[in-house]
């Protein structure tokens, strides 16, 4: 009969439509999660150069230290070295070499 027909391809239609449904969620999902995918990949790969310049900051940083350090013992051992200087030419003139050498071991024992 010709209501059966319509209900039969009413059903079909149905079928269809449903199986149809079914695929465009799980393409929707699928491509969700490779969404997610994709922006955790990005993030981590951020998240890697952010930590590769930290590296990099804290090397150069730690350099600036060294750096400076050797700056201050070249400054110290210049102010010993005017200090010496300036005590040896005051001693020298009255000829008392053994005296400076004598009051610079005294004045820097660990220089």
């Amino acid at each position: 009969t010709l209501k059966n027909k319509y209900d039969n391809e009413l059903r079909e239609l149905e079928a269809n439509l449903e199986a149809q449904f079914q695929q465009d969620a799980a393409l929707l999902i699928k491509t969700s999660e490779q969404e997610a995918e994709e922006r955790a990949t990005s993030r981590t790969i951020k998240l890697k150069e952010h930590e590769i310049k930290l590296q990099e900051v804290t090397e150069y940083y730690s350099k600036l230290k060294t750096d400076l350090s050797e700056f201050e013992r070249a400054f110290k051992l210049q102010i010993i070295m005017d200090k010496f200087q300036e005590s040896f030419q005051e001693k020298t003139s009255l000829g008392d070499e053994v005296e400076v050498l004598k009051d610079l071991c005294k004045s820097s024992p660990n220089e």
